[in-house]
C-alpha cells in the first residue's frame, strides 16, 4: 500500500476546504485537499458572499476576481399582495449593506465561480490542485507522537474512486454526486480501488455538516440547527416585473414567501419558501 507524508491533509474541497487551501497555499505549507467529488460544483448550491467574507478575500488578494464576476447587493425590495388580491404592488425597499456596516458590500456570486476562483488562485500561489476521486476509509490518531512536532500522527487511509460514468447516484454535474448529505451513505463495492495512508501533522475536515471526520473522532455537532428547509431553482423568466435585477425582491403570495436573487448572469434565482419538518427528517 503506497504511504506518503504531508503537514496538512485537507477533507472536503467545498468552499470551506477550498479557502483554507488556498490560504496555506499562499504561505507556501505543505498542504494537500482530497475530495470524493470527480469535479468542482458546476452550477447550483449557494451564492452570497456577506461583507465581513469579502473582506478576508481581500487580505487574501483575491477581492479583484471577486469584484469581476459578482453582483452587487444594493436593495431588497418587498413586495406583497396588492388591494384588489388579483397582483402585487411594491410596499419597501431597504438598504442592504447598512451604513458603516463595512467598507465593502455584500454580492451575490455562484457557488461555481467561487471554488473556480479559489483552485485557480490556491494554484499560482503554489501549485496545490484538488485530488479528486479520493475517499477516506480510515483515520486513527497516534497519541504519544502528539507532543513530538518532528512526528506525522495521524494516519489517514483514503482510496481511489471510479470516476462518475462508471457509478453515478443522481446527476453529477450538480455537485450533488456522492454528497455528503446523505449520513447514511457507505461506500459502494463497485467503488472499491487503490488505497494509500497519507500520514500528517494536521487533518481539517471540511467535508460538510455531516461530516466523516466528525464522526471518526466521535464529536458531535454543537448548536441548534433549523427545520425550514426551501427550494431553489434557476431559471429565465419572462417578467415585467422592474426590480427583477435587484438583490432581491420578497413577493407575499398566498402566505408563501419567494425570494428573487439576480446572480450577475441570465439567470436569476428563485426561492420558494419551505415547509417546518421534525427534527433530523430527511426532505425528498
Amino acid at each position: 500500500m503506497k504511504e506518503s507524508q504531508v503537514d496538512i491533509l485537507i477533507i472536503g474541497a467545498g468552499p470551506a476546504g477550498l479557502f483554507l487551501a488556498t490560504q496555506l497555499a499562499k504561505l507556501k505549507i505543505d498542504v494537500r485537499i482530497i475530495d470524493k467529488q470527480a469535479h468542482r460544483v458546476l452550477r447550483g448550491h449557494a451564492d452570497g458572499l456577506q461583507c465581513r467574507t469579502m473582506e478576508v478575500f481581500a487580505a487574501l488578494g483575491l477581492k479583484s476576481r471577486f469584484d469581476d464576476e459578482a453582483h452587487e447587493c444594493a436593495e431588497v425590495v418587498i413586495y406583497s399582495p396588492n388591494d384588489s388580491g388579483d397582483g402585487i404592488k411594491e410596499t419597501d425597499r431597504l438598504v442592504d449593506t447598512l451604513p458603516g456596516t463595512s467598507h465593502v458590500k455584500h454580492v451575490n456570486l455562484g457557488q461555481d465561480r467561487v471554488e473556480a476562483i479559489f483552485i485557480d488562485a490556491m494554484q499560482k500561489f503554489n501549485n496545490v490542485e484538488v485530488e479528486r476521486l479520493l475517499q477516506p476509509v480510515d483515520l486513527q490518531v497516534d497519541r504519544q507522537k502528539l507532543d513530538d512536532s518532528s512526528s506525522f500522527p495521524i494516519s489517514v487511509t483514503v482510496q481511489t474512486l471510479p470516476p462518475p460514468e462508471q457509478l453515478g447516484n443522481g446527476d453529477v454535474q450538480s455537485g450533488l454526486y456522492r454528497s455528503n448529505l446523505f449520513a447514511t451513505e457507505q461506500p459502494h463495492e463497485a467503488d472499491r480501488g487503490a488505497q494509500e495512508v497519507i500520514r500528517c501533522r494536521y487533518v481539517v475536515g471540511c467535508d460538510g455538516a455531516r461530516s466523516w471526520v466528525r464522526r471518526q473522532l466521535g464529536l458531535e455537532l454543537q448548536g441548534d440547527s433549523s427545520n425550514v428547509y426551501w427550494g431553489a431553482f434557476d431559471a429565465i423568466i419572462k417578467t415585467d416585473l422592474p426590480s427583477i435585477r435587484m438583490k432581491l425582491c420578497q413577493v407575499t403570495i398566498c402566505w408563501n414567501r419567494y425570494h428573487c436573487t439576480s446572480r450577475g448572469r441570465p439567470c436569476p434565482r428563485l426561492y420558494p419558501d419551505g415547509r417546518s419538518s421534525s427534527g433530523g427528517a430527511r426532505q425528498p
